[in-house]
């Protein structure tokens, strides 16, 4: 349950109280608060970059404080991938490309990508498409079997290749990290280790992808 939803039902309750004996008007603002929030947060979706958490999981590194690889963005999209925030996507990923001159690899996290209409499917293939285009390696994990149908129904799931899906960060990142880190300077990858932002690189303490416990988390 969210904080909002709570307001929304104190609100409705306010309200259908002074209203009485018309509840129905009460009722109706209640709605209509829960349509508003509803869209609010289907507009608002949270897009971060994922970094290794002490407690062994991949979270947000702007909120955390840790430092984040150079050569790997690990970008998750946490909401539904639809026509009221589809670009929202595009412009999170095309702008932290920007700022990355090392960048050899794009790891779009979709674990909490719940729902994706055509809209969402148009503006992640021509993601891709620009990705790949200016030279960067494209992958994505975590989908869900709905958006992988949806994907299916179109040419995207081809595009995109079944090789470079993947079940979640952690699989993603044993096939894909020593590619991306071939040649690069980079000494402790913060997707293998804890590296806080203010630390500077050193030796990887922790070279082991095969084994962390979720990316599923903030």
């Amino acid at each position: 349950m969210q904080p909002h939803d709570g307001l929304v039902a104190v609100a409705t309750f306010v309200c259908t109280l002074g209203f009485a004996p018309h509840l129905d008007q009460g009722i109706m603002i209640g709605v209509g608060l829960s349509i508003v929030f509803y869209l609010y947060r289907t507009m608002t979706p949270q897009v971060g970059v994922l970094s290794k958490h002490p407690d062994g999981s991949f979270r947000r590194a702007e909120i955390h404080g840790l430092r984040q690889c150079a050569h790997i963005a690990a970008i998750r999209f946490t909401g539904s991938l639809v026509f009221a925030n589809a670009n929202l996507l595009e412009t999170a990923v095309l702008g932290r490309v920007a700022t990355m001159p090392e960048l050899k690899h794009v790891l779009i996290v979709g674990n909490g990508i719940n729902e994706m209409d055509a809209s969402g499917e148009e503006v992640l293939s021509h993601l891709v498409d620009r990705l790949r285009d200016s030279g960067y390696e494209t992958s994505i994990s975590g989908l869900n079997d709905a958006i992988l149908d949806v994907m299916g129904r179109t040419d995207l799931l081809e595009k995109i290749g079944k090789e470079n899906l993947y079940r979640n960060v952690a699989s993603a990142l044993a096939s894909i990290h020593a590619r991306a880190h071939a040649g690069g300077r980079e000494k402790t990858c913060p997707l293998l280790a804890v590296c806080p932002a203010d630390e500077p690189d050193q030796t990887t303490r922790n070279p082991d992808v095969r084994a962390p416990r979720s990316d599923e988390s903030t």
